[in-house]
C-alpha cells in the first residue's frame, strides 16, 4: 500500500522551470510547527478562495474605482468644494484600503515562498526571477507532494487523537474521516 501512495504523492517531484530544475521534497518532521502555522492562518481563506479575490480582484476593482473618483473631480468646477471634499475623501479611504490589500498580499506572497523554501530550499530571490506561472507550479506541486500530511496528519491523526483522549461514547470529532464519509467517533 505505501508504494501505491508513493506513486499518487511522490516523496520528490520535478518541476523544470527557466531558473532550472526545483525538486520539491516531503516536508520533514521537524517543519510541521511551521507549516502548521500557515495551514492554520490560510485554511479558511484558500478552501473558500477569498485570499485570491483580497489579493487580486479587489485591487483591480479598487483601482478602477479610484480612476473613476480622479476624473470625475477633473470635471468638476474649482469653485464646487463640497463636491471636491466629499471625492478626495473617498479618494483617501479607497487609497488606504488598497494599501491594506497591498499589505496583506505582501505577507501571502511571503508565506507562500516560505512554504516553498521549506520544500526545495529555494528562496525568495529565486522565485522572483521566474515566471508567475512557474511559482504556482512548484507550489501546487509543494501541495500535491506533500497531501499525505495535509490528508493524514491534519484530519485523519487528530481526529483519533481527539477519539483516543475523550471518554468512551463522547466523543464526536466533527471531523469527516478521509477514507469514508462517515463523522469519525469512537
Amino acid at each position: 500500500m505505501s508504494d501505491d501512495l508513493d506513486v499518487l504523492f511522490p516523496k520528490v517531484e520535478s518541476i523544470n522551470t527557466s531558473g532550472g530544475l526545483v525538486k520539491v521534497s516531503k516536508f520533514k518532521f521537524r517543519v510541521y510547527p511551521r507549516i502548521l502555522v500557515f495551514a492554520n492562518k490560510y485554511i479558511n481563506e484558500i478552501s473558500t478562495g477569498n485570499w485570491a479575490y483580497l489579493v487580486f480582484g479587489e485591487t483591480i476593482q479598487l483601482e478602477t474605482e479610484l480612476q473613476k473618483i480622479k476624473e470625475e473631480k477633473a470635471k468638476l468646477e474649482p469653485t464646487n468644494l463640497e463636491a471636491i471634499a466629499t471625492l478626495s475623501e473617498k479618494e483617501k479611504e479607497i487609497a488606504a484600503k488598497i494599501k491594506l490589500i497591498e499589505t496583506d498580499g505582501g505577507e501571502i506572497f511571503e508565506d507562500i515562498a516560505e512554504v516553498i523554501k521549506i520544500s526545495t530550499g529555494k528562496d525568495r530571490e529565486f522565485l522572483d526571477d521566474l515566471d508567475g506561472d512557474e511559482v504556482i507550479d512548484i507550489l501546487l506541486a509543494c501541495v500535491e507532494v506533500n497531501a499525505g500530511f495535509f490528508r493524514k496528519i491534519l484530519t485523519d491523526r487528530l481526529s483519533r487523537i481527539i477519539v483516543i483522549v475523550t471518554p468512551k461514547g463522547k466523543a464526536d470529532t466533527g471531523l469527516k474521516s478521509p477514507d469514508s464519509s462517515e463523522k469519525v467517533t469512537d
